[in-house]
């Protein structure tokens, strides 16, 4: 299991790093939906949301592990990704005066990537989260309509504007 929550934690990097020229290369409808359009915090989100449900997808195919066990831990890191990463930009940046660039926002993004993986792994081997599975479903439901709602029509809140 150790070898494929590493090389699955590196799959979701990369494809969120990749994730991240996406919307430059390729400008559309589709890329927009799942990769950031400008500099801002929410934009960046996407990158700690599709690339781990997609890695997580490919996982289900192949797991032993109960299905509700397994979903139920992979959506619980699919959400937490998206908090740690707003919680810690805004208390870094707000709270302590760091400014936000590529030294900064690059390490804090694989920090809060392994972070949600390494509690999405400690889920799925304890089945822990499968009683709140429902829950986890309709909150990354939310999370996903949410992205498509505000980056089609994103309000002039901070966390929406480019950093």
């Amino acid at each position: 299991m150790k070898k494929t929550f590493f090389l699955s934690f590196l799959a979701a990097a990369g494809l969120g790093t990749a994730g991240h020229f996406l919307y430059a290369l390729w400008p559309n409808a589709l890329t927009a939906l799942i990769a950031p359009v400008n500099e801002g915090v929410w934009e960046h989100l996407k990158l700690l949301y599709f690339p781990p449900l997609l890695v997580f997808l490919f996982l289900s195919l192949r797991t032993a592990k109960p299905r509700r066990d397994f979903w139920s831990g992979a959506l619980y890191g699919v959400l937490l990704g998206p908090v740690l990463l707003t919680s810690a930009f805004y208390t870094l940046t707000a709270g302590f005066g760091v400014r936000a660039r590529p030294a900064f926002d690059i390490p804090l993004y694989y920090v809060c990537l392994a972070a949600a993986w390494i509690c999405a792994f400690g889920r799925i081997e304890s089945g822990g989260a499968a009683r709140f599975l429902g829950a986890l479903v309709i909150g990354c439901g939310v999370l996903g309509a949410a992205f498509a709602v505000f980056t089609a029509a994103a309000p002039p809140l901070p966390i929406f504007l480019p950093a």
